[in-house]
């Protein structure tokens, strides 16, 4: 599976990136998404040492365009709690699997 992960916080890169890249034979990190350019290059650079291979790990700040490749299969969602619910959508609708940090709404309209 060609992952994605959006948010390159902490937490993203010390425990969901680290643990997608222990199963190297079924998932396979394709791109990674934040805010700030410095989270995604710090991440991309994590990802691609890696792998090793000399493949490469596209970075986005827009989720949207990231959630819009035809090619990833699902992604990891590592933001803070109150963008969760409208991310989370947008991945379904464009029927992606989707892994994400509890809570997955704050209230109950969301």
């Amino acid at each position: 599976m060609n992952y994605a992960l959006i948010g390159c916080g902490r937490i993203a890169t010390s425990f969901e990136i680290p643990g997608v890249l222990k199963r190297t034979d079924i998932a396979r990190i394709v791109a990674v998404c934040d805010l700030d350019s410095n989270r995604v290059d710090n991440a991309r650079s994590m990802v691609e040492k890696s792998y090793n291979d000399g493949s490469k790990v596209d970075g986005y700040r827009d989720y949207k365009e990231l959630i819009a490749r035809k090619d990833i299969d699902a992604v990891m969602i590592c933001v803070p709690d109150f963008w969760h619910a409208l991310i989370v959508t947008t991945a379904i609708l464009s029927g992606k699997a989707v892994w994400l940090q509890k809570p997955f709404t704050q209230t109950i309209n969301e």
